[in-house]
C-alpha cells in the first residue's frame, strides 16, 4: 500500500483555505474540475486528473466533514482506490497549514514509475492552490478599497439638544475616493462622458438661440429697425438649427409663421421664420461592438463533457452578462466555473460570479461547465450571448 504525504504552510487564514478546499468552483480552478460539496454523503466527480497524474475520471464520497479544520474522502477509479484526508491547522502568525494524507495507490513500484505524474500532483498542492489564494486576497483587498470608507460621527449632547458632526478626515477621504475613482475609469468611459458634457451646452445655445429668435421687442435708439417707415419691410429671416439624435432621417416640415402688427401707427411686417431641425442618427457603440462569445469542448468522457466559452468585448467593458446554451433533455450540467448558472429543462443560462473580471477589449474572459449525459452530442445544441449566436457550435 503507497502513500503521499504532503505539509504546505499559507500566510493565509484558515478560512480562505478552507474556502478554496471546498468551493467545487475554486477546487476547479486549482485542483480538477469537480461538483464536490462538503457534506458527508456527497458523491462528487474529479475530471481531467491525466495532467496530475491521476485517472482522467475519478469518482469520489464525503466521509468526513469538520467545518474549517479537515475533509476526508474516498477516491476511486480503474486502478485507484484511495483515502485522502485533508487537514488544517492555524499557526500564531495568523496564518494555516495544510496537511494532505493519501493512501491507496496500486504499488509502490508503480509511483516510482510515475514519479513525474506524482510530482506534478505535489505541485498542485504548493504551486497552484498558493497561486489561488493570493488572488482571492488580492480581489477582497481591492473590494476593501473600493467600498466606502466608515462615517466617523462625533456626537455631542447641549440642553435638549445632539449635535451629530461628520469628521473632516472622512470628507478628506471621501473627495479623495471620488477622485480616485475616476481616475480609474477606462479611457471609452471618460470619451463618453466629455462627449455628453459638449453635446449638453451645444443644445443649450441651440435653445437659447431659438428663444431670441421668438422673443418680442419695443422700438428704441437701440434698435432702430423696429421703428422703420411703413414703406418698409423687414428682410425675411431663415434659421436651420441641426440636432444630431440618430441615424439620417429626412427633415420635418418647416413651421412659419406671419403676423402683423401696428407699431407707432405705421403696420409693420413681421419677418416669417423659419426653423428646419435636423434629425440624424448614428449606430451606438453597443450596436457597432457587440459581446461575442466562441464555445470550445475541453475534455470529453464516457458518459460526459466539459466545455468552454470564451466572451470578447470590441469597444466597451461589460461588468454583467447573460449565455444562453440548450442540450438535450436528457443531459443536464453537475458544476460551473468562473459563472453561475440555472438550468430549465433543456436551457440553462449563465451570468458571472461576483468575482468574475469584466469583459473588456483585449481582456476576454473564459468560463465551462461539465455536462452529464446519455446518448447525446458531446457539445451543446445551441449557444448565444443574448441574441448573438456563439461561435463554434
Amino acid at each position: 500500500m503507497s502513500k503521499i504525504d504532503i505539509d504546505v504552510s499559507f500566510d493565509h487564514p484558515v478560512e480562505r483555505v478552507w474556502q478554496a478546499l471546498t468551493d467545487a468552483r475554486l477546487l476547479s480552478q486549482w485542483l480538477l474540475p469537480t461538483d464536490l460539496e462538503p457534506e458527508i454523503g456527497c458523491v462528487f466527480s474529479l475530471i481531467g486528473g491525466s495532467a496530475v497524474g491521476l485517472p482522467d475520471a475519478i469518482r469520489g464520497e464525503v466521509s468526513m466533514v469538520v467545518p474549517r479544520r479537515m475533509l476526508a474522502m474516498t477516491w476511486r477509479a480503474h486502478f485507484l482506490a484511495s483515502q485522502i484526508t485533508w487537514e488544517l491547522l492555524p499557526t500564531t502568525e495568523g496564518g494555516c497549514t495544510l496537511f494532505v494524507s493519501q493512501t491507496g495507490f496500486a504499488s509502490m513500484a508503480s509511483i516510482m514509475r510515475r514519479a513525474d505524474d506524482v510530482a506534478a500532483y505535489r505541485r498542485q498542492f504548493t504551486d497552484a492552490l498558493p497561486q489561488l489564494l493570493d488572488g482571492m486576497a488580492l480581489r477582497a483587498e481591492l473590494a476593501a478599497e473600493i467600498a466606502p470608507p466608515p462615517q466617523a460621527v462625533t456626537l455631542s449632547f447641549g440642553k435638549g439638544t445632539a449635535a451629530h458632526t461628520r469628521s473632516s478626515s472622512y470628507r478628506g477621504r471621501r473627495g479623495i475616493g471620488a477622485a480616485a475613482a475616476i481616475a480609474r475609469w477606462p479611457r471609452h468611459r471618460v470619451t463618453a462622458a466629455i462627449a455628453g458634457a459638449v453635446a449638453l451646452i451645444v443644445l443649450v445655445v441651440l435653445i437659447a438661440s431659438g428663444i431670441s429668435l421668438f422673443t418680442g421687442s419695443t422700438p428704441s435708439d437701440a434698435n432702430p429697425a423696429l421703428g422703420a417707415p411703413a414703406s418698409s419691410v423687414v428682410p425675411e429671416v431663415s434659421s436651420s438649427p441641426v440636432v444630431v439624435i440618430g441615424s439620417a432621417s429626412p427633415s420635418p416640415s418647416a413651421i412659419s409663421s406671419r403676423a402683423t402688427s401696428t407699431l407707432a401707427g405705421h403696420p409693420t411686417t413681421v419677418p416669417s421664420v423659419s426653423v428646419s431641425p435636423t434629425v440624424a442618427s448614428h449606430p451606438t457603440a453597443a450596436a457597432a461592438a457587440p459581446l461575442s462569445g466562441r464555445y470550445a469542448t475541453s475534455d470529453t468522457w464516457d458518459g460526459g463533457y466539459s466545455g468552454e466559452i470564451t466572451l470578447t468585448a470590441a469597444a466597451r467593458s461589460y461588468s454583467t452578462w447573460v449565455v444562453t446554451i440548450t442540450i438535450p433533455a436528457s443531459a443536464s450540467i453537475s458544476t460551473a466555473w468562473e459563472a453561475t448558472y440555472e438550468q430549465h429543462g433543456g436551457t440553462a443560462t449563465f451570468k458571472p460570479e461576483s468575482w468574475t473580471d469584466p469583459v473588456s477589449p483585449g481582456a476576454p474572459v473564459t468560463f465551462g461547465f461539465q455536462i452529464s449525459y446519455s446518448g447525446s452530442p458531446t457539445h451543446p445544441l445551441s449557444c448565444s450571448v443574448a441574441s448573438t449566436p456563439c461561435a463554434g457550435v
